[in-house]
């Protein structure tokens, strides 16, 4: 045995008797012998995040294992920080996360549903939903016979605004986008779509403020946090508004087309996204209460049943997440997620003319 060979063997020997000694996994032993940064991530994966329903009433001193008790007040300022860091650090990391959801293609179910299957949980877990790790739907917050008896028609016969459209991530745009053109962005579409509506005969307001732009440069860190108080006065200044949509395009990997022949034409799809305010690993998020989860489940679960129902395979899968995205605001609102960067211009706009027709046949 050569030189080398004998120093390879005196490390299996030694890493094997730490296991033994020790009692530890031998591929993580390896990944900390010879890797440490990859071991410090390792270790950052096992660590609590602090997106909990509840705080304790410790601290532990860093550097030591002795705790001290902490002040009601104390309490409350730990739980306002963390409400922030959470909703920092998931503004931030959207997009990214996003881009997994459409790595697979989904095969449409082009068929009616039938009452039997929109009363199976599990048919509608596989088959209308796609819901993320960080959350859980339960079959009474599923319940088809439930959600759809909510009523969302809209009175047209109004000159007061029916419907609001904004956009939290405004500076969303596709692959041919032109620079400095807003028609071409996500902003566009939704100039678009309030058109399409008009011609409906909706009263549509389109909200075209900018969240996601800090000092002349994009930050999406609290985007939604900066939307909330507009959101909310406008809401408040216009009480007849009965359906709220914030529209975005979504996130995905550069080789994922989101692309459905629709009447000859090459359409952008869409998602529609709720926000569960639930953490499956901690439960309820206290700190981002949303009474109309119920409304907004509701409404979302009518728009792709009417999509599967007028064009299979426009609507991707429903998107359940943990957060709440401002969803609280409105009994009638929910998150519009329309193609994504990859998509073209003209796939969006032919998109936008299919969601109208959707959004006709629910608020008929």
């Amino acid at each position: 045995m050569g030189r080398f060979g004998k120093i390879a063997a005196l490390c299996i020997a030694v890493l094997f008797g730490l296991c033994l000694s020790r009692r530890m996994d031998a591929s993580r032993i390896a990944v900390v012998f010879f890797a440490p940064n990859l071991a410090d991530l390792l270790e950052w994966e096992t660590m609590e995040l602090p997106i909990t329903a509840e705080i304790e009433g410790t601290v532990v001193e860093a550097g030591g294992n002795r705790s001290l008790p902490l002040t009601e007040t104390e309490a409350e300022e730990l739980r306002q920080q963390l409400a922030e860091e959470n909703q920092l650090s998931f503004e931030t990391l959207l997009e990214e996360e996003e881009t997994s959801q459409a790595e697979v293609v989904e095969e449409p179910f082009e068929v009616a549903y039938t009452k039997e299957q929109l009363n199976d949980y599990e048919f509608l877990i596989n088959r209308l939903y796609n819901v993320d790790d960080s959350t859980k739907a339960t079959p009474e917050q599923l319940n088809a016979e439930t959600l759809l008896q909510y009523d969302f028609h809209v009175d047209k016969e109004t000159d007061e605004p029916q419907i609001l459209i904004y956009h939290t991530h405004s500076q969303e745009d596709f692959v041919d986008s032109i620079p400095g053109d807003e028609s071409t962005t996500i902003v566009g579409m939704g100039s678009y779509l309030t058109t399409l509506l008009q011609q409906q005969g909706y009263t549509v307001l389109h909200n075209k403020d900018v969240f996601d732009m800090v000092d002349g440069e994009l930050d999406r860190n609290k985007a939604y946090t900066r939307a909330e108080p507009v959101i909310a006065q406008i809401l408040e200044e216009n009480p007849s508004i009965q359906i709220v949509i914030d529209l975005h395009r979504d996130g995905v990997g550069e080789n994922v087309h989101l692309v459905k022949e629709i009447d000859g034409k090459q359409t952008a799809q869409v998602m529609f996204f709720n926000g569960m305010s639930y953490s499956a690993k901690n439960g309820a998020i206290d700190y981002l209460p949303n009474p109309y989860i119920e409304n907004n489940l509701a409404l979302t679960m009518q728009m792709k049943l009417a999509s599967d129902s007028l064009v299979p395979g426009f609507a991707r899968k429903v998107y359940l997440k943990s957060l709440r995205f401002n969803l609280h605001l409105h009994p009638g609102a929910m998150l519009i997620e329309a193609g994504a960067q990859t998509n073209t211009v003209e796939e969006m706009r032919n998109a936008m003319e299919v969601l109208a027709r959707v959004l006709g046949d629910v608020l008929y």
